[in-house]
Formats: C-alpha cells, sequence, structure tokens
C-alpha cells in the first residue's frame, strides 16, 4: 500500500449501513466499528463527491496523490470511465 496507509483510519459509508440488521440487530457501522474501524455517512449530492475525489487523485506541488486506486479495483476503474471531471 502506498505510504503505508493500511489500516485505514476512518470508512465512508451509505447512510444504509447504519440501519440495524432484522436478525442481528447490528448495523455494518457497528460491526465495523467493533473491528476498530470508525464509519462516518457519506454525503449523497454527486457533484461535490466526484469533485472531493478529482481533488484526492490530483498530485498538488510535486506532492503525491491522497487517495490510491489500484488496479485491481476494476468496478471502480470501469465508474471512472463515465465520470465526466468539470
Amino acid at each position: 500500500m502506498p505510504g503505508g496507509r493500511w489500516p485505514p483510519n476512518m470508512s465512508i459509508i451509505d447512510y444504509s449501513a447504519h440501519a440495524p440488521d432484522a436478525i442481528t440487530g447490528r448495523s455494518i457501522a457497528q460491526e465495523m466499528l467493533q473491528c476498530g474501524l470508525p464509519t462516518f455517512p457519506a454525503f449523497k449530492d454527486v457533484e461535490p463527491g466526484i469533485l472531493k475525489v478529482q481533488h484526492l487523485l490530483e498530485p498538488s506541488a510535486g506532492a503525491t496523490p491522497l487517495l490510491y486506486i489500484t488496479e485491481n479495483c476494476t468496478q471502480t476503474l470501469r465508474e471512472f470511465r463515465h465520470y465526466v471531471w468539470g
């Protein structure tokens, strides 16, 4: 992992991951927290999200990007091909 950034220190997940499971009564967010990974609900507004990802992917002033997408993230890479970067 570039920059030794594993494990991540937080995760941003869909609001639905905070809903309790009908059988266990625990949410995905609670399960992740129990494993030591705090979660934060994602904002659903698309344009600011795309702009944020664009910013994180672009190196600035010779620095390395803050977000890395590896080649095994095939679905993410496929989705990125459909985005229009303003």
